[in-house]
C-alpha cells in the first residue's frame, strides 16, 4: 500500500475509487443533497481537490454543505491521535443538519 506517514493506503482501494471519483465529478454539477466532508490535507491516496470540486460545484445550498479540511490529516483520519476531535466535528454537523434535531431547540 501507499505510505506517507499516515495509515497505510491500499493501492487496490485507490484503483477501485478512481471510477467512483470520475463519476462523482461528472455528476457533481447536479448534486443537490446535504453533505459534509472532512478531508486531510496530507491525504496522498485521495486528493483534496476532489472534495473541493464537489463543494464548489454542487447545487447544494451553502448552508447545507460543509468541507472540513483537516490540517496534517492523512487518509485514515480516524486512526490519528485527534480522531475524537474530527469525529466531534462530524457529529455536530449531523445534529445541525437534521431537521428533527433543529425543531427540538
Amino acid at each position: 500500500g501507499l505510505w506517507r506517514g499516515g495509515v497505510p493506503f491500499c493501492l487496490g482501494t485507490a484503483v477501485g475509487l478512481l471510477a467512483s471519483l470520475k463519476e462523482a465529478q461528472r455528476i457533481s454539477h447536479s448534486f443537490r443533497l446535504p453533505f459534509h466532508i472532512s478531508h486531510g490535507d496530507q491525504d496522498y491516496g485521495v486528493p483534496l481537490k476532489g472534495s473541493q470540486h464537489l463543494y464548489n460545484n454542487s447545487k447544494t445550498p451553502v448552508e447545507k454543505k460543509s468541507l472540513n479540511i483537516v490540517v496534517g490529516g492523512y487518509h485514515g483520519m480516524f486512526s490519528q491521535p485527534d480522531a475524537k476531535d474530527i469525529l466531534g466535528h462530524e457529529i455536530r454537523w449531523i445534529l445541525e443538519i437534521i431537521p428533527e434535531h433543529n425543531e427540538k431547540k
